[in-house]
């Protein structure tokens, strides 16, 4: 039987040796909503110790995990360079290379971070279309309500701001208090009080203000912010377990351990699932029927009530079986739901995780 254990303990520990600032509460989304949405000329307190454990039921070590419901694929985009295809790069030299990030506005509408072609390509429904960016060198995207953020830590180190045409509006420097490299950021990350990158997958640090404006304090914070406040969640693996750490102010530290069940490839996701709640997602390698069998990939996401540990619910979605890179795989999308970007060897598959 494959199970999922969870255990979860309340104390208080000390921060890191990195500062950390104080954010003020904002209302705001990973995703908003509005470069996606088709140009109109185009449209006619803490809670006690407690172990829970939930199973899930077994399967062949070997099959490829099917969607359960609450999972659909909402893209089906094959390689190439027209509308409604997304790029693919496999160089002689090199790692191949798919697409790198995307976002998902409040309608599901997805924009796929298409670098590959230098363009943003837009899935609405059955409809495609495709937005021209400057350069091939962006590895993760964020949208605001007039157009995208743009990062790119390795070639110009900088946050670029387009407009919902692409157009370059201007770039913010990447590297600075905080930001020690460009190749140590992880994530890119879009709030009412400005753009924030991701150092190292530990800590946060605000490159922008709400102006898009060069933020000459950089404040720095731990974890991953769960939701508009400022309460925020760490996350490292052992193993099969993925231990979380939520600092919520004014409350305990609470640490949650999650077992898989399976040895973990990587954790792909830590995102929020509402109110009290948690998107976990990882991808894990199950041992082989038999030494001359591979051992197969399930991107697992779970659902989890961080009030209590429970595990709500429990997903699988098929992983990558090509190994294009990727920069950002899962992403929350504005309409709460999560998504999970899947390479092909017929194209980009984007899936949809119902909370």
């Amino acid at each position: 039987m494959f199970g999922v254990k969870i255990s979860v303990a309340v104390g208080v520990a000390a921060l890191a040796a990195t500062a950390v600032l104080t954010v003020k509460s904002v209302s705001s989304s990973t995703a908003p909503r509005g470069p996606l949405a088709q140009p109109a000329a185009a449209r006619p307190a803490s809670a006690p110790p407690v172990t829970a454990r939930a199973t899930a039921p077994a399967r062949p070590a070997n099959a490829r995990p099917a969607p359960a419901s609450g999972v659909t694929r909402v893209v089906d985009a094959p390689w190439g360079s027209g509308v409604g295809e997304i790029g693919r790069a496999r160089p002689v030299e090199g790692s191949p290379e798919g697409p790198m990030s995307f976002v998902v506005d409040e309608a599901g509408r997805v924009a796929v971070l298409d670098q590959v072609n230098e363009r943003i390509a837009v899935f609405d429904g059955a409809a495609a279309r495709v937005v021209p960016i400057p350069g091939r060198t962006a590895q993760d995207l964020a949208a605001t309500d007039h157009g995208w953020v743009l990062l790119d830590r390795l070639v110009r180190r900088a946050i670029a701001y387009v407009d919902e045409s692409g157009r370059l509006s201007h770039e913010v420097p990447l590297v600075g208090r905080g930001v020690p490299e460009g190749g140590a950021v992880t994530a890119l990350f879009q709030r009412a009080d400005g753009t924030w990158v991701e150092v190292e997958h530990q800590r946060l640090v605000r490159v922008a203000d709400g102006q898009a404006r060069a933020d000459a304090e950089r404040p720095v914070v731990i974890g991953r912010f769960l939701g508009d406040g400022d309460a925020r969640v760490e996350a490292s693996r052992r193993g099969a377990e993925v231990a979380l750490r939520v600092r919520d102010p004014g409350k305990a530290l609470r640490e949650i351990t999650v077992d898989l069940g399976a040895p973990i490839a990587r954790v792909s996701g830590v995102e929020p699932g509402g109110p009290g709640r948690l998107f976990l997602s990882a991808v894990t390698r199950p041992t082989p029927a038999g030494p001359m069998d591979p051992a197969p990939n399930a991107h697992v996401v779970l659902l989890i009530d961080l009030r209590d540990g429970r595990v709500i619910a429990r997903h699988e979605v098929p992983a990558a079986d090509v190994a294009e890179e990727t920069f950002r795989s899962v992403r929350l999308g504005a309409d709460g739901a999560l998504y999970v970007l899947r390479s092909t060897r017929s194209g980009a598959e984007i899936w949809k995780v119902s909370p």
